[in-house]
């Protein structure tokens, strides 16, 4: 995680940025280990004695704000690393693409504070609009009742959202 603040243009610059990356991902059940790191669909569970579906390896933000009087602004970048569906899996043998390719969300914040403690906002995720990968159950079928074929526990299940309100501090 890095934290960057300075004076600019008559107000505040801050940069920020953080990252998490996972090298391994191990369950053992009954003496039996699996690693289902960076397979997303609900088949990697099937594979090594898993019960889960693995999480992607990398996921990252960085974000830019500026504030000057009461306004403040911000662009943040979620980024989610590239994966597949299965780890075992081979494209063009197993399925037609493995592959899940690197993704990445922009999201905007815009708000003004008034002096008497009423701050108003608004706020854009997903700005353009970038639909879920899918993830298919197994090579063969799509999505069931039980079965989804999206991870949004990981990618954004909504789509653009937009959002304005108003903060009141007594």
């Amino acid at each position: 995680m890095a934290d960057y603040r300075t004076p600019f243009l008559g107000g505040a610059l801050n940069i920020s940025a953080s990252a998490n990356y996972i090298f391994s991902l191990r369950y053992t059940t009954l003496g039996q280990t699996c690693d289902p790191m960076n397979g997303l669909a609900n088949s990697q569970g099937t594979y090594g004695g898993c019960n889960v579906p693995g999480n992607p390896k990398l996921k990252a933000n960085l974000g830019v704000t500026y504030a000057q009087d009461g306004w403040t602004g911000s662009v943040e970048s979620r980024m989610i690393g590239k994966a597949h569906l299965v780890s075992q899996w081979e494209s063009g043998r197993e399925i037609a693409d493995n592959d899940i390719p690197f993704y990445a969300y922009l999201d905007l914040r815009l708000s003004y504070a008034f002096d008497q403690g009423v701050t108003i906002y608004t706020a854009i995720d997903n700005l353009l609009a970038k639909a879920v990968p899918p993830t298919p159950a197994s090579a063969y079928t799509g999505s069931t009742l039980f079965d989804p074929d999206t991870r949004d526990d990981i990618y954004d299940g909504y789509g653009r959202v937009w959002r304005l309100g108003l903060r009141l501090r007594f």
